[in-house]
C-alpha cells in the first residue's frame, strides 16, 4: 500500500512538472499574442474615439460613442477579442486549470499549513487569477473590457520589466505578473496579511481549540475585509523595499549588467578618492615634518648661540 502511495505521489509530481512546463511554453506563446491583442485593441479605440470626436460634439459625447456603440460601429475591444477566435479563451481556461492544480499540488506536498506559507503557492493562485480575470472582464461590458486591456497592459509591462531587471541586477531582481499577484494575495489575505495576525492573536489568548480556531477564522476574514486598503499599501511598501534592497545588495555584490557596472564605478571611484586621500597624507605629514624640522633647527640655533651662551655663563656666574 505504501508503495502504491508513493508511486502515486510521484506520478503527480510529474504531472505538476508537466503542467509547469506546458503552462511555461504557453505563456512564452500568450506574451507574443498579448503584445499583438493589446496592439489591436489599442489602436481600435483609438481609431473609433478619434471617428467619433470627430462626428460628435465633444469628448463626452465621444467617449459615450465607444462606451455605447451604435450606428459607429461594434465595440473595438470586443471585436479585437472576437479576431483572436475562441483560442484565446481556451488559453486562459487551461492557464486557469493548470494553476488551480499546481495550487492544489502545492497543498498536497506540504500540507496546507505549509502551502500557506510558501510564496510558489501564492504564485500559482495569482496566475490563475489572472487568468480568471481575462475570462470575466471581456463579459462585463466596455467597462470590463477596458479594465482587461488595462490589465494585460500591466501584465506586459510586470513581464518585460522583470526581464530588464534581471539583466541590469542579476537573478533575486527579476519580478513577473505572476510574483506580483500573488504577492498581493499574500499580503491582503494570506499569511502576510493583517488579519492572520489578528488569527494569531486570538490563537495566543484563547488556545487552538476548535472553537478558538473558528473565531480565529471569522477575524482573520473580519479584520482582511476591513482593512483591505491598508494592506494593499503595507503590501505594496514592503514589496518596493524589498525591490530596492535587491538591487543595493546586487550593486555591493556586481550582479548583473548595471549592478556590475556600478560596482566597479564605486570601486574605482573609491580608489581614486583613497589615493587622493593617501597623497593629501603623505604631503600634509612632509609638510608637518618640515614644520618641526625647521622649528627644531631654529631652536638648536638659538640654544647654541655664542650670543646665548655668554648669557648663560654670567648669568649663571
Amino acid at each position: 500500500m505504501g508503495d502504491d502511495s508513493q508511486d502515486g505521489g510521484g506520478f503527480l509530481d510529474r504531472a505538476a512538472g508537466w503542467i509547469e512546463s506546458g503552462l511555461e511554453t504557453k505563456g512564452k506563446f500568450d506574451a507574443k499574442m498579448d503584445l499583438a491583442e493589446y496592439g489591436a485593441k489599442g489602436l481600435g479605440m483609438l481609431g473609433t474615439l478619434g471617428n467619433a470626436t470627430r462626428d460628435s460634439k465633444g469628448l463626452w459625447s465621444a467617449w459615450q460613442a465607444v462606451e455605447r456603440p451604435g450606428r459607429r460601429g461594434p465595440r473595438p475591444a470586443r471585436s479585437a477579442r472576437q479576431g483572436a477566435g475562441p483560442g484565446r479563451d481556451v488559453s486562459d481556461g487551461l492557464e486557469l486549470a493548470g494553476n488551480v492544480a499546481l495550487a492544489g499540488n502545492d497543498i498536497r506536498k506540504e500540507g496546507f499549513k505549509g502551502a500557506y506559507h510558501d510564496q510558489e503557492f501564492y504564485n500559482h493562485l495569482g496566475a490563475a487569477g489572472l487568468a480568471g480575470a481575462h475570462l470575466a472582464l471581456p463579459a462585463m461590458g466596455p467597462y470590463g473590457e477596458m479594465a482587461d486591456l488595462a490589465l494585460t497592459g500591466g501584465e506586459m509591462a510586470a513581464e518585460y520589466g522583470g526581464k530588464a531587471s534581471k539583466w541590469a541586477f542579476g537573478d533575486k531582481a527579476e519580478f513577473s505578473p505572476d510574483g506580483i499577484a500573488g504577492g498581493l494575495i499574500r499580503g491582503t489575505f494570506g499569511d502576510k496579511s493583517l488579519g492572520e495576525k489578528a488569527r494569531q492573536g486570538v490563537g495566543s489568548v484563547f488556545g487552538h481549540g476548535t472553537a478558538a480556531n473558528i473565531a480565529g477564522g471569522v477575524a482573520d476574514v473580519a479584520v482582511n475585509t476591513a482593512m483591505l486598503p491598508v494592506n494593499l499599501g503595507n503590501t505594496v511598501g514592503k514589496g518596493l523595499f524589498n525591490y530596492g534592497s535587491t538591487v543595493v545588495n546586487s550593486i555591493a555584490h556586481g550582479e548583473g549588467a548595471v549592478g556590475g557596472f556600478l560596482n566597479h564605478a564605486g570601486h574605482s571611484v573609491a580608489d581614486g578618492l583613497s589615493t587622493a586621500g593617501q597623497f593629501v597624507g603623505n604631503t600634509a605629514s612632509t609638510i608637518g615634518h618640515g614644520i618641526s624640522d625647521t622649528a627644531s633647527t631654529v631652536g638648536h640655533a638659538i640654544t647654541h648661540n655664542p650670543v646665548a651662551s655668554a648669557i648663560s655663563s654670567v648669568a649663571s656666574w
